[in-house]
C-alpha cells in the first residue's frame, strides 16, 4: 500500500533517505538562518495563528493511490481547508502537494 512518503504502484521508488516535508524545509531554513513554526493540524483558526508568526505561510495536503484503487476525485482530501486558508491569512501562501496525478486546485 501507499502513503503520502512512498506512494504506491508499479512507479513504487523506495529512498531510504526521505524526510517529511516539515523536516526538510526546517534542515534547509536552518542553513541560511531562518526559524519555522509550525502547526500540524487540518484545523484553519489554529494555522492562521501561527502563520501571524512568520513571514510567509506553507500549507500542505496530498493524496494517496494503490494499482488496485483509483482516487474518485483530483481533489486533495485537504481541499476544503486550503480553500479556507487561503481565503482568510494574511501572508503569503505557498501550496505543497504530494499527489499520484493531477489535482485541481481552487485555493489558487
Amino acid at each position: 500500500t501507499g502513503d503520502l512518503y512512498s506512494m504506491g504502484g508499479s512507479g513504487r521508488v523506495y529512498d531510504p533517505n526521505t524526510v517529511t516535508i516539515e523536516t526538510g524545509i526546517r534542515s534547509a531554513c536552518q542553513a541560511v538562518g531562518c526559524t519555522v513554526v509550525s502547526e500540524a493540524s487540518d484545523i484553519v483558526d489554529a494555522a492562521i495563528a501561527v502563520s501571524e508568526l512568520a513571514d510567509i505561510a506553507i500549507a500542505c495536503g496530498g493524496s494517496t493511490t494503490t494499482e488496485v484503487f483509483d482516487r474518485m476525485t483530483l481533489s486533495l482530501p485537504q481541499e476544503k481547508f486550503l480553500v479556507s486558508l487561503a481565503s482568510q491569512i494574511r501572508k503569503p501562501l505557498i501550496t505543497v502537494t504530494m499527489t499520484p496525478g493531477s489535482i485541481t486546485t481552487p485555493w489558487r
